[in-house]
C-alpha cells in the first residue's frame, strides 16, 4: 500500500505492507489510519483526504445509504482500505518517540527530571 502524503512542499509516498497498518479511527467527522514505523517502534497518524474517501464511497456504501462514510462503515471501509494500492493522506502526527512512551514533557527512555537517585550516607 502506499501512501501519499505532502511534506514541506513535497510529495512523499511511504510503501507499507498491510501488517503494518495498526488501526483505522473514525474522530471528529475524520477518518485517521495508525501505521507502524519499524525504526522508531513508534506509530504514525495519517488523515484519510477527501479524495480516497470519494473514491472508497461507490464501492463500500449502498445506494440507500447515502454519500457519507458513518462510523458503522468502519470494517467494510477497513478491507476495502487494504485492497487498495494508493491511499491518499495527509500527515498528522509523525512517530517521533517509540509508541511505548508517553507523549507528555520527559516522557523519553531517559527524562532528565532533575531528579537524583538515592545515596547511601558515610
Amino acid at each position: 500500500m502506499n501512501l501519499i502524503y505532502t511534506k514541506n512542499n513535497q510529495t512523499v509516498c511511504l510503501v507499507v505492507p498491510p501488517e503494518a497498518v495498526r488501526g483505522l479511527r473514525y474522530q471528529n467527522g475524520q477518518w485517521l489510519v495508525y501505521v507502524s514505523d519499524p525504526d522508531a517502534m513508534a506509530v504514525s497518524v495519517f488523515r484519510l483526504t477527501q479524495m480516497t474517501l470519494a473514491r472508497a464511497i461507490p464501492t463500500i456504501l449502498d445506494y440507500n445509504e447515502g454519500c457519507k462514510l458513518q462510523p458503522h462503515h468502519g470494517e467494510r471501509f477497513w478491507k476495502w482500505m487494504l485492497r487498495e494500492v494508493n491511499l491518499w493522506v495527509e500527515l498528522v502526527e509523525s512517530g517521533g518517540i517509540p509508541a511505548m512512551f508517553p507523549k507528555l514533557a520527559g516522557g523519553s527512555p531517559d527524562p532528565k527530571l532533575g531528579m537524583k537517585g538515592p545515596e547511601v550516607g558515610r
